[in-house]
This record gives structure tokens, sequence and C-alpha cells, in this order.
């Protein structure tokens, strides 16, 4: 007889299927091949789940596993991208003013309020991610230090407004 082999590298997925049996609704596991586990081998993860969830830690470890996952569907992978970027993208980009432009325009850093005018041209820093609640899409900062503050604020704030400790992400 064969034994299936569990793939170092994924871990093991089960599915609940519907049945129907004499009339009534049930349920049956289904392996990550989508077969249906036979009742022996269904036992066994029932008994895994029962073990794990009598755990008096475990609604603490699945609250925790939850927030972070919630934080990489958010398009943020602080482990593996670091702040500025969210879904796999930079959060800020560096500007330069248009030259045909017919009058100069200018604008106060967003963080330390010095003027930044067209009248002199440099580049500037511009928050790119409207999405993020209370961003206006208008943050603009005078170099890259001051765009990273803006940003720090920004998210500091989004991950209090979520539950979030913004300490534990560097902030």
């Amino acid at each position: 007889m064969l034994k299936k082999m569990r793939s170092p590298f994924m871990p093991t997925a089960y599915i609940f299927q519907e049945i129907m049996i004499d009339g009534e609704e049930a349920l049956v596991f289904m392996d990550g091949n989508l077969e249906i586990m036979e009742q022996e081998e269904a036992k066994d993860v029932l008994a895994k789940l029962i073990k794990g969830y009598k755990n008096e830690d475990v609604n603490k470890s699945i609250k925790e596993h939850n927030k972070e996952r919630q934080l990489l569907h958010a398009g943020f992978d602080f482990e593996n991208q670091g702040r500025y970027y969210r879904f796999n993208h930079p959060v800020y980009s560096k500007k330069e003013f248009r030259k045909d432009l017919k009058r100069n325009w200018s604008f106060k850093c967003g963080w330390c309020g010095k003027k930044v005018s067209s009248e002199f041209p440099q580049e500037y820093y511009t928050i790119m991610e409207y999405s993020l609640e209370g961003t206006t899409g208008f943050e603009r900062g005078c170099s890259e230090v001051c765009i990273k503050h803006i940003w720090d604020e920004l998210l500091t704030n989004w991950l209090k407004e979520h539950g979030y400790d913004p300490q534990k992400y560097g902030l």
C-alpha cells in the first residue's frame, strides 16, 4: 500500500466538504489533493485539532497570527520589505519640477516647513500611497528624510487606528 508523502515545502491544508448522509448534512475532510480522507486519517486530524484548541494560549496565538495576515493583505510586509513599501511598491517617489511651467509654483514641506519652489529647480518627494486612510495625495517633502518622516507619521496613525503597536514595526 502506498503512503501519501507530505511536501516539506507546503503546509498541509484541509478543506471541509459538505455531504448528505441519510438526508442530513455532514462534513468530511478533503486533503490538499482534494481527496476525501478515510475515517482513520480524519480521526487523527480531529485529535490534533482538539489538542491544539485545548491549549490555553491558542486564542492569543490565533489572534496574533490573524493580525499579521491582515497586515499582509493590506500590502505591508515589514519583515521582508521594510516600512517604505506597500504591495511591493515604494510609498514615495522623487519628483522634479517641470521645465515648461509658465509660472513658478511652490509648496511648504509637510515635515520641516521649508519652502520648495520651481523658481530654484530642485527635486522634491511625494507620497504615492493614496489608499492609506489619512493620506490626501498631496503630501510632499523637501527631502527624502522629510518624506520618510511624513510617511512614518501616517503609517503610525494607521497602525494605531487598526489596533497594531507601531513600536513592533520600528515606529
